[in-house]
């Protein structure tokens, strides 16, 4: 759609321009102009960083990364271009690591940005005057994308209402300037979601996440009790019994890289040496056992006390404690695989 200037009984056309052609640079404007006014591609949200790098490992930035009054993350990425480029793929990457965050650390990345910006300023009060009641508890729980840039290409389009039917929070700003007698205008514009029927997608999200938690009364809650040759345990939730019955089968001498043949999925983390805590795991280069690929370790997805970790081969593993309705599946696998093992197990309802 183009922008008309109403002027003396009659529509001017005010001309359309780029921000390449304009000479408006990503970092050098953009990004310090949103930053100070980041409710024009997102209201209510808290700027806490820029230019974001602190992962161990990894030399990536986000541009700028806010948090909501509930305490959700936001990561912004920002680009001039009118295609977007591949910002969808890199603002996915960036909430996945920033969804490691915790309150803590939160803290102290917004005060690294207020001893830089508002020397003076105490960041945890801040914080907490910015956030809800309680909500400093569910700090990253959730994280959501705002991609910014001078248009979007239907690649960008088209992966962006595919994240958001998988319940991702993602969506587009469109900056689009104007020039008219020497005079810039910006024009800030949400495209997806589209404002208008935001409420009613949120609405609708919300009936589909209260049937879920209907589904949930219905879930199977059977415990099993494993037997093997040191006795039988206690009745034990499906996600322990499956890590009695993988520590087992290591204390036989097989190696997790092994036992990762059975699942389809990756379902042992490895790092290099014999390591004794969560935070020792959480500081080394972390693999995929299956892939051999890094990974940004997520602690809530696996079994990591100190008693839980698995030690083979001079090094430490981490095995997954998300297990659903295929359980009996894996175990009936793992026994077929490994007839000799004397493992069996007992369901409990």
């Amino acid at each position: 759609m183009a922008l008309y200037k109403f002027d003396a009984g009659e529509l001017r056309r005010v001309e359309r321009r780029t921000m390449t052609d304009l000479k408006i640079r990503e970092r050098g404007d953009l990004q310090p102009l949103l930053m100070h006014q980041i409710d024009v591609v997102s209201p209510g949200t808290l700027v806490i960083s820029e230019e974001f790098s602190g992962w161990i490992g990894s030399l990536r930035r986000i541009d700028l990364l806010g948090i909501d009054p509930d305490g959700t993350l936001v990561v912004f990425e920002l680009k001039r271009t009118e295609d977007g480029g591949h910002m969808d793929l890199q603002g996915i990457r960036y909430a996945a690591m920033a969804s490691l965050l915790s309150f803590k650390e939160v803290v102290g990345v917004y005060a690294a940005h207020l001893a830089k910006h508002q020397p003076g300023e105490e960041a945890e009060s801040l914080l907490r005057e910015h956030l809800e009641p309680g909500s400093d508890a569910e700090v990253a729980a959730k994280v959501r994308i705002v991609l910014v840039s001078g248009d979007f290409g239907p690649e960008i389009t088209t992966t962006v209402l595919w994240l958001r039917a998988c319940s991702l929070d993602i969506r587009c700003v469109r900056l689009v300037p104007y020039e008219d007698g020497g005079s810039i205008y910006l024009d800030a514009q949400q495209i997806i979601p589209i404002p208008e029927v935001a409420d009613y997608l949120l609405k609708l999200r919300e009936k589909e996440e209260r049937n879920e938690v209907a589904r949930q009364g219905e879930r199977d809650f059977t415990r099993f009790i494993v037997c093997h040759s040191g006795g039988r345990t206690v009745p034990l939730p499906k996600r322990r019994a499956m890590l009695e019955i993988i520590r087992t089968l290591v204390s036989q001498g097989h190696s997790p890289d092994e036992l990762q043949q059975v699942f389809q999925m990756n379902r042992f983390l490895v790092a290099e040496g014999m390591l004794q805590s969560e935070e020792e795991f959480a500081g080394k280069r972390v693999l995929t056992v299956r892939d051999d690929l890094p990974v940004a370790f997520n602690s809530r997805r696996y079994f990591t006390s100190e008693d839980q970790l698995i030690h083979f081969g001079g090094k430490t593993y981490v095995f997954s404690n998300q297990w659903g309705s295929k359980t009996r599946d894996a175990m009936k696998r793992i026994f077929d695989r490994y007839p000799q093992s004397g493992i069996t197990v007992e369901e409990v309802s």
